[in-house]
């Protein structure tokens, strides 16, 4: 009798331990599957602030263009390109 209790005693700390291994490699897994996604993640976010950055400096490029266009149409009366200045009736 105490053979048999000893046996299924062995054979529920051997399920034990299998269970236990298979969680514990589960858990690794799923550890794994979630630090790929972060580092994935960073990655992408990554490349979203260089695009808005790409983006940010060629709009100020754009910008500071069109400003020189503008400065360089205003005439020496202060108007733009033989235009009234702003706010006064065309005659």
């Amino acid at each position: 009798m105490r053979a048999k209790a000893n046996r299924v005693k062995a054979e529920a700390l051997n399920e034990a331990t299998r269970l236990r291994m298979e969680a514990e490699s589960e858990a690794d897994a799923v550890r794994s599957r979630a630090r790929i996604d972060a580092e994935r993640m960073r990655d992408e976010a990554r490349l979203d602030v260089d695009r808005l950055d790409d983006v940010r400096t060629r709009t100020q490029s754009e910008i500071r263009r069109m400003a020189k266009v503008l400065l360089a149409s205003v005439g020496s009366d202060g108007t733009l390109g033989g235009e009234p200045p702003l706010g006064e009736p065309i005659e």
